[in-house]
């Protein structure tokens, strides 16, 4: 017995360095969160408002924030824009956007 549990805690002490390491996509790290990519996807945007994706779809449906970006099947927003959108009190579209044509 007292090998197999010498077994699992290498295991484990492997799965412990593992998570150390930086996440890979197509060889290249995943960018941080702290990052300023001009333009973030629907998760980063609730996480911003601190609402759920669906709540997030739903205000958008209903012409309650700024329009999105489309880049092929993803809809993307400005991060600056959200930001400022948020600081505004997060008026209706409409609204928003008159508020940025007087700019």
């Amino acid at each position: 017995m007292s090998a197999k549990r010498g077994n699992v805690s290498k295991y484990f002490e492997k799965v412990d360095k593992r998570k150390n390491l930086p996440k890979q996509i197509n060889g290249e790290p995943e960018p941080s969160q702290d990052d300023e990519n001009p333009m973030i996807l629907v998760a980063d945007v609730a996480k911003m408002c601190r609402i759920s994706r669906a709540m997030l779809y739903k205000l958008h449906a209903a012409g309650k924030m700024p329009r999105g970006v489309k880049l092929g099947n993803l809809t993307r927003w400005r991060r600056q824009e959200i930001l400022d959108w948020i600081k505004a009190g997060c008026p209706p579209r409409e609204k928003w956007e008159a508020m940025n044509r007087k700019k």
